[in-house]
């Protein structure tokens, strides 16, 4: 079997990362990919973290376009996502797929109370 050149549902699911993975964009480019034998131009995302890409279907596309707050997809490069997978209708059965949000953030930093909040008791 030859392996295939994009993540499937299954890559998602592997390695116990409880079927999420966050990566991080660094190139969206529309390709030539065969449908039902006819070639067709398709989005492919790829990642700094993975070395195979991710077809984008309309749902996906739509859901980049608001995390990343922008229709352009020069925009979107560098922005961390999270890939999960979830089941969906396609025709008429429930399937598995991918699909996109926002990225957890990674800055967690701890910032104490200002001055403004801490309240004072007169003495």
């Amino acid at each position: 079997m030859i392996p295939s050149n994009f993540l499937k549902v299954s890559d998602i699911a592997e390695d116990g990362n409880d079927g999420e993975l966050d990566l991080t964009i660094a190139d969206v480019r529309p390709e030539e990919l065969r449908s039902d034998g006819e070639p067709r131009t398709k989005w492919v995302l790829y990642f700094k973290e993975h070395e195979r890409g991710l077809v984008l279907n309309t749902t996906n596309l739509r859901a980049l376009a608001k995390i990343c707050g922008s229709d352009l997809s020069e925009d979107w490069i560098g922005k961390r996502v999270r890939l999960f997978v979830t089941p969906v209708q396609f025709k008429s059965e429930m399937v598995d797929a991918i699909r996109i949000k926002a990225a957890a953030p990674t800055d967690l930093r701890f910032v104490g109370p200002s001055a403004a909040a801490v309240d004072e008791i007169p003495a």
